[in-house]
């Protein structure tokens, strides 16, 4: 049912979402992560998908770290997912999200979500737009 659901519009996250809940709530993790992945390449940028695949690999087991999120936002070009492995970074200071950040700030993202997140991420680093902006050009 889900996966026609997804056919009708492969761009809406929804179906994926849902689809790996239910697959993490029947410890289907290999299949939850593909369909995971599969939304992740319709809307790589969305939040809900970059948890639950944070989700799958701590319950997959005991090697999952910081470092698998930000080869799947490499892999995706995601911003949302250089954000969660930020997040995740046990090391990263108020900075790293702003770093993980910039090149798609430079390179003309402006989306209200982006920005929201950019903002706050150089707002917890100490850094006002302003002057980063002014500094970096």
């Amino acid at each position: 049912m889900f996966s026609g659901i997804q056919e009708l519009a492969p761009a809406e996250p929804a179906p994926y979402v849902n689809l790996v809940q239910i697959m993490i709530f029947q410890d289907r993790f290999a299949d939850a992560r593909t369909w995971c992945q599969a939304g992740l390449t319709a809307e790589p940028n969305n939040y809900n998908l970059w948890d639950l695949l944070a989700d799958i690999g701590t319950r997959e087991g005991e090697n999952f770290s910081h470092y698998d999120i930000l080869e799947a936002a490499k892999q995706f070009d995601s911003w949302a997912g250089y954000s969660l492995a930020a997040d995740l970074d046990p090391e990263a200071n108020s900075q790293t999200k702003a770093a993980h950040l910039d090149p798609f700030y430079n390179h003309g993202e402006r989306s209200s979500d982006f920005l929201i997140e950019y903002t706050g991420a150089l707002g917890a680093a100490g850094i006002s737009i302003r002057s980063h902006k002014l500094l970096a050009g």
